[in-house]
């Protein structure tokens, strides 16, 4: 009876060293879960085998001379990995939503939820809207997923078969503008001295049905006029970024302004001629207008570097047009 008694004990404490040891299996497992974000197939969670992947960011001031600025600080983008071979943009591989905390470098907007890919080529895309608030276009199957506005800056980049060959990789980013800007830069003409332009108006693109692809960045061309908006106004120029537009015909803008000290203001409503092309995406036209007694006389179009704005749609800098 002793012997079996021992017997019956050294089973149960093998017993319960398996339970032990299969307990502390478990908890170090390397097991990953994954997030439930239904847009997202693999939201990042790191393992040995992915890399880290961050980006730092340029915008595009002109088509012409690729000339870039810095990425300005306190924006949103949001960033996209599909695989290099994806048969559509439906669902991305990963998706993280970025804010830049300084000028240029972009840093995960939401619990830190940085980008992991596992090593190899991936085609990446992303979109801002230069905004403080996180209002960047979303897509579905590589549309956006609602209509487009006017008076927003809306930026795309994209790079194909990107390798990611590294435990940690920085991808630069350049962004092109996919809208279009107006400027006027009104000037005193003969016994006219222009005190202050107090606001400005244009009438803009139609933004029906409008949309962006995220595999280009590509915003159909409208073909026809919304309603009047007010321009952004700093000094004496007015600007104002629209949706680009292939129209025939003119648009109508209007400008207040007081002139010669008089404690009335004037009202000038002018014709627009659109230049032959349209108004193209990433180019920002300049219209040089003389204030002659009661009427408005232009100067050919010309092609000149974006000008920055605030997010009122204010421009920074006029003092870039010369």
């Amino acid at each position: 009876m002793k012997k079996s008694f021992v017997r019956h004990c050294g089973f149960y404490s093998l017993l319960s060293m398996m339970v032990i040891l299969g307990s502390a299996c478990s908890k170090n497992s390397n097991t990953i879960i994954l997030g439930s974000d239904p847009d997202i197939s693999n939201p990042g969670k790191p393992d040995y085998t992915e890399a880290l992947v961050q980006f730092r960011a340029n915008v595009e001031s002109s088509g012409f001379t690729k000339s870039v600025s810095v990425y300005p600080a306190n924006k949103y983008a949001t960033v996209f990995a599909y695989g290099a071979n994806a048969n559509s943009l439906a669902t991305p591989l990963n998706r993280i939503i970025y804010k830049s905390q300084q000028a240029g470098d972009l840093t995960p907007a939401i619990d830190n939820r940085q980008m992991y890919l596992p090593n190899g080529n991936y085609n990446l895309f992303a979109v801002s809207t230069l905004s403080s608030q996180n209002i960047n276009p979303t897509f579905t199957n590589g549309k956006s997923s609602s209509t487009l506005s006017n008076g927003v800056d809306y930026l795309w980049w994209g790079e194909n078969n990107t390798s990611i060959a590294a435990s940690k990789v920085t991808v630069p980013i350049t962004f092109s503008h996919s809208c279009t800007q107006i400027v006027f830069k009104i000037n005193s003409g003969n016994g006219i001295a222009i005190d202050k332009m107090i606001k400005a108006t244009i009438t803009p693109s139609s933004t029906t049905n409008a949309s962006m692809s995220l595999n280009n960045g590509v915003i159909t061309p409208a073909t026809t006029l919304s309603t009047p908006t007010a321009m952004g106004v700093n000094s004496l120029v007015a600007q104002y970024i629209m949706l680009p537009l292939n129209y025939t015909g003119n648009l109508t803008a209007t400008f207040s302004l007081f002139i010669n000290l008089e404690p009335v203001s004037r009202n000038y409503s002018v014709n627009v001629p659109v230049p032959e092309q349209g108004y193209e995406a990433g180019k920002s036209y300049l219209y040089s207008a003389v204030i002659n007694g009661n009427e408005i006389v232009f100067n050919p179009v010309s092609i000149i570097d974006w000008i920055p704005v605030d997010e009122t749609g204010v421009p920074l800098y006029p003092n870039q047009i010369n």
